[in-house]
């Protein structure tokens, strides 16, 4: 995926300092959505399979009505902090995908573009977040409006909004960037010349990596939550680095490895992720 850019506020990225962001809280499940996008769903594809929590249920338009663009508008009932958009399309290639997201804030009284994106790759997950371009870090929202445009009939696995965890600094040194886990099958090591043509199996990638000196007042905000999220088996992004926005997984951090925060020194602590997903 290319071209990703952001716009509108007054800090630049290039001017920030490097971060990695992790997005699991979503607003938009809990919103009331309505737009072309959901008066035209098709109905095999509904518009609540966006938010079951699975990826190989999908979203999609109409194909007998087939417009070219379509929004969503997910509205709230009051001012709602939010600094990041995902989503997941595994045909987002294939079927051309634009995406542009704009946010209707409280303190303006008007939409704001605040990501969009095209050029889109099949089964590459996309996350953009716009928290320094505000100085609430995050943007005040009573809308947000989301607009597709496409070439094919695009299927969407999900889309999320909210407020994010934002680290101070990416990860620390050792970390392992989103990489396939294979395994082949009926391999036996002892089993002398064992030729593995054709039996490789890919089984998702996995991003491996210590967050280090992070404020324990920090982690006290999220970690329960993000505990039980983890032991729902409920999905998340995470952006390793904000300056390379196009590296982004989508998956599950792997309960069996969620490692409890422990003192590093009387402020700091360290958090350990360890996801396993799309990227």
């Amino acid at each position: 995926m290319s071209g990703v850019y952001v716009v509108s506020g007054s800090s630049s990225t290039e001017a920030s300092p490097c971060k990695a962001v992790l997005a699991y809280e979503d607003v938009l499940r809990d919103s009331t959505a309505s737009g072309t996008a959901v008066a035209d769903t098709d109905p095999s594809y509904p518009v609540n399979l966006l938010f079951d929590d699975l990826y190989n249920t999908e979203w999609s338009i109409d194909f007998a009505v087939y417009p070219t663009t379509c929004q969503f508008i997910f509205s709230f009932t009051g001012s709602t902090p939010v600094d990041y958009f995902s989503i997941f399309s595994k045909n987002a290639g294939d079927c051309g995908l634009s995406v542009v997201v704009d946010v209707y804030r409280a303190d303006t009284g008007a939409y704001t573009e605040v990501a969009g994106f095209g050029s889109m790759t099949n089964a590459k997950p996309v996350m953009v977040y716009f928290g320094d371009d505000f100085a609430a870090g995050y943007a005040s929202a009573l809308y947000v409006r989301v607009t597709l445009t496409y070439t094919a009939k695009p299927y969407i696995s999900t889309m999320m909004a909210g407020k994010a965890i934002v680290f101070p600094r990416t990860f620390s040194l050792g970390f392992q960037p989103p990489a396939y886990i294979d395994e082949v099958e009926q391999f036996y090591a002892d089993d002398g010349l064992n030729l593995v043509s054709g039996r490789r199996m890919e089984r998702g990638k996995q991003l491996k990596g210590e967050l280090g000196y992070v404020r324990m007042d920090l982690i006290e905000t999220f970690w329960n939550d993000f505990h039980n999220h983890v032991l729902n088996s409920k999905p998340l992004f995470l952006m390793w680095n904000t300056h390379k926005p196009d590296v982004v997984i989508y998956g599950a951090q792997v309960p069996e490895r969620l490692s409890k925060p422990a003192y590093k020194s009387p402020l700091f602590s360290s958090v350990s992720i360890d996801v396993v997903g799309w990227s």
